[in-house]
């Protein structure tokens, strides 16, 4: 966890009540020292904030600038409370409510203990990285390492992000799917993912433009996940490994899926000889890459997870902007991996890479691709291939939509309460939807230009949260 003050004391309290053996689990947070060096620079930020306060800047502008300042709430109700507001009369409050936030640690170690002492049992545990620097990858192997004195074959770590909200009967699905497994796949397995639908926080979005353009977002990226990421990880996790795989069955057969940083079950065994890595700016991407090149199988679970999606249009972007840099370090993983021999084949090893970029390239192009028709239309107007466009769109776009919120209560997530939407409100999300894909490849090429200019000047790509 890093800034997750909002969501870490519901977080803890709902995990502690997952339907499993209470013996048989621990939660343990793992927070960073870093926050507690961020809060300290991002102080010098409150000037612009309240001068932006005094000019009664609108709320989802604020929003966009300030959020990981103060979270959402919080610059919800500062911006009730003082926007309009003479400088000098503000910044003393605004800087005394900044020092009296608590840091994520903190908190955490209050939370747990209390739910510790509610439940009679050391159920939470809270571990701090000391450092300053570093990633989600970093915090990782720091607490992978803690356990290796207490390493056990029959020892699997899951891992969660701040705002996931897994099936209460998770622990109990991957009891069973690990079972099964070992009966079909002759050995208890390394890696376990669990997909989720990013619409936890589906009704908390405004009836604006901003609030239904974070809807249909919200929607599109759980549609790809139902029809893609799944489809993939059934795939990876089902291809039959020969000894001696002839070059075009290579070709043909091979698949490649990813992890995902959350739903994500390691056995511990195998979480200690395979650190994430952290020289890339995302490590669940590349460390699904990795266990493709050793045919080590992505087994999904047959249970989805609630999460949220991005609460501003900014923090979406920047989502997808970090999602894309998987893509972009895909080559250089792969260079890393025949150096090391951490593979079963290199003519494999290339083939998956290349299938993980083709992927990348069509995200890339994907607005231009859907964008181009239009362009033509303003060209050459014709009614016909206006016709086809439209029902395109409809087919592409507002039937898998449909079908989803339709079919919430048979994807088993514990969403509450179902989508307050009437048929105006669903065709509004269909065409926002249409906007949605006109700008999803904005994050890949913000990215990409990004990625160029460390090529030609030098520098580091700095991971972004998305901030709630």
């Amino acid at each position: 966890m890093l800034r997750e003050q909002r969501v870490i004391e519901d977080t803890i309290k709902y995990f502690s009540e997952l339907h499993y053996k209470s013996n048989l689990f621990q939660i343990v947070v793992i927070t960073t020292q870093r926050e507690v060096f961020e809060k300290e620079q991002n102080k010098a930020r409150l000037s612009n904030l309240v001068i932006d306060l005094s000019l009664d800047l609108p709320l989802e502008e604020f929003k966009e600038r300030y959020l990981g300042i103060f979270d959402s709430k919080q610059l919800e109700d500062i911006w009730e409370n003082f926007s309009g507001h003479d400088y000098n009369k503000v910044y003393r409050k605004i800087e005394k409510l900044y020092d009296k936030n608590k840091t994520t640690y903190e908190i955490a170690l209050l939370t747990a203990e209390e739910t510790n002492r509610r439940l009679g049992e050391t159920k939470v545990k809270v571990i701090n990285y000391p450092e300053v620097k570093g990633s989600v990858a970093h915090q990782l192997n720091y607490f992978i390492q803690s356990l290796r004195k207490e390493e056990n074959n029959n020892t699997y770590i899951g891992i969660y992000n701040a705002d996931s909200r897994p099936n209460k009967k998770i622990l109990s699905a991957v009891d069973q799917q690990i079972k099964h497994l070992k009966t079909t796949q002759g050995k208890n397995p390394n890696i376990l993912q669990q997909s989720s639908l990013l619409l936890l926080n589906f009704d908390n979005f405004k009836e604006s433009f901003s609030g239904y353009f974070l809807k249909a977002a919200a929607l599109f990226q759980s549609k790809w996940i139902l029809i893609h990421e799944i489809s993939r990880l059934r795939e990876q996790s089902t291809q039959q490994f020969e000894k001696d795989k002839k070059f075009f069955n290579t070709i043909l057969k091979t698949k490649v899926s990813h992890c995902i940083g959350h739903g994500l079950f390691l056995k511990l065994e195998y979480a200690l000889a395979t650190p994430f890595p952290t020289n890339t700016v995302i490590e669940d991407i590349p460390y699904g890459f990795i266990a493709c090149c050793k045919r080590e199988r992505i087994n999904p679970i047959p249970l989805l997870e609630d999460s949220e999606s991005p609460e501003t249009v900014k923090s979406l972007f920047n989502q997808k902007k970090m999602w894309f840099t998987g893509y972009l370090d895909y080559f250089r993983i792969r260079k890393e991996i025949i150096n090391k021999g951490v593979y079963f084949s290199k003519l494999e090893v290339n083939i998956l890479a290349f299938k993980a970029v083709f992927t990348g390239v069509i995200w890339f192009l994907q607005s231009v691709i859907f964008i181009t028709p239009l362009l033509l239309l303003a060209v050459n107007f014709n009614i016909p291939i206006l016709f086809l466009y439209i029902m395109s769109i409809v087919l592409y776009i507002g039937v898998p939509y449909f079908v989803i919120l339709s079919n919430i209560e048979r994807l088993n997530i514990s969403l509450n309460p179902l989508l307050n939407l009437n048929l105006l409100k669903a065709i509004i999300l269909s065409f926002m939807g249409v906007i949605v894909n006109y700008t999803h490849s904005f994050g890949p090429i913000n990215a990409s230009a990004d990625y160029l200019k460390i090529v030609l000047k030098g520098g580091e790509f700095k991971r972004i949260k998305t901030e709630r």
